[in-house]
């Protein structure tokens, strides 16, 4: 598989279906995928590593850049999967965001022609886990200005990204308001943005 045989699938209608089928031929070109397939991840996913990660490229509007980031959003889980303190037989991802981000420009920087997004591609990739720890730790004010700061430009696509990922996870419970109440915080602080779809 080539570079733009993998853009022309991240493009399609279906993305997930394709990348599926042909995985082998895309863990050739991006080998930092494949430890995704079949790992386990946590007691809040129902998918293994691999089908969260398509589902979420499936989740993010046709844009090359948003499906790529999609693809390799989670790519510094494997290296940082380690059994939880407290949730005996379950994992944590401890600073997978960041590892993944540095992983995802290693991988942009060898596949070529991504020199003009690469930078917004690993910012998106290095906070996408903010707005769900925004969610599980409340909306303070405070809080919800440090997270505006931290995102700056990159807050619609980071929030498209994050509901992507959230309504990756279970199979069940499609976590599709797990936003809204950060959507509302935003609001109530007078910020103006293009919400995720």
């Amino acid at each position: 598989m080539t570079h733009e045989e993998l853009s022309s699938i991240l493009l399609s209608d279906s993305p997930s279906l394709q990348l599926d089928t042909q995985r082998e031929e895309v863990f050739q070109l991006i080998p930092e995928l494949r430890p995704l397939l079949g790992m386990y991840q946590n007691s809040h996913h129902d998918y293994d590593g691999w089908t969260h990660t398509i589902k979420t490229v499936d989740g993010v509007r046709p844009d090359l850049c948003m499906r790529m980031t999609a693809l390799l959003h989670d790519v510094g889980k494997p290296v940082t999967k380690a059994p939880h303190p407290k949730r005996p037989g379950d994992f944590q991802f401890v600073d997978h965001a960041d590892v993944g981000a540095g992983i995802a420009r290693h991988i942009l920087e060898r596949l070529g022609g991504w020199d003009a997004e690469l930078s917004k591609i690993c910012t998106l990739i290095e906070l996408h886990v903010d707005p769900l720890y925004l969610a599980l730790n409340g909306y303070a004010p405070r809080a919800v200005r440090r997270f505006l700061r931290k995102t700056a430009n990159t807050l619609p696509d980071l929030l498209e990204l994050a509901k992507a990922d959230a309504m990756a996870k279970n199979i069940t419970e499609r976590n599709e308001a797990v936003l809204q109440p950060l959507l509302d915080a935003l609001k109530a602080e007078h910020v103006v943005f293009r919400p995720p779809n």
